[in-house]
């Protein structure tokens, strides 16, 4: 379980975050960690990075949970299903979290809004960092 966390955590913090300063994550033990995804990011070779889809994200403390929203446009030329993956990063750079939020069927120059949740209860000092993937619809 570890390994896959580690695998994980890693894939989902190597694309571009939400900042321009370059991320070193790391992990914690896998019992102090959260993993909610349908596909392991970088792992579908149909994918294209896709980050500057998604703007005016927003990372924030709801009552102990952390919530990272925004809105994602499909720049793409026809219909595109996303992946937008949030890694919850603490103070000291670990990664507690990886969440998945999908938006499907999203038409050329669509946007829609979109959010990931991630139960963080005590941590006071998160960012969250993106990686964004989208694919075409499958026949």
């Amino acid at each position: 379980m570890a390994t896959a966390v580690a695998a994980v955590s890693l894939l989902a913090l190597s694309a571009c975050s939400s900042t321009d300063e370059e991320v070193s994550p790391s992990t914690t033990a896998a019992e102090d960690f959260n993993v909610d995804v349908s596909v392991l990011p970088g792992t579908d070779t149909s994918a294209e990075g896709a980050r500057a889809d998604v703007t005016d994200d927003v990372c924030e403390n709801r009552d102990g949970t952390w919530v990272a929203s925004g809105t994602v446009t499909n720049s793409a030329d026809g219909p595109r299903t996303y992946r937008i993956y949030t890694g919850f990063v603490d103070s000291s750079g670990d990664t507690r979290a990886v969440v998945e939020a999908g938006v499907s069927d999203l038409q050329s120059g669509e946007s829609r809004q979109w959010e990931s949740v991630a139960p963080l209860g005590g941590l006071d000092d998160v960012r969250c960092v993106l990686r964004v993937e989208r694919v075409a619809p499958t026949p």
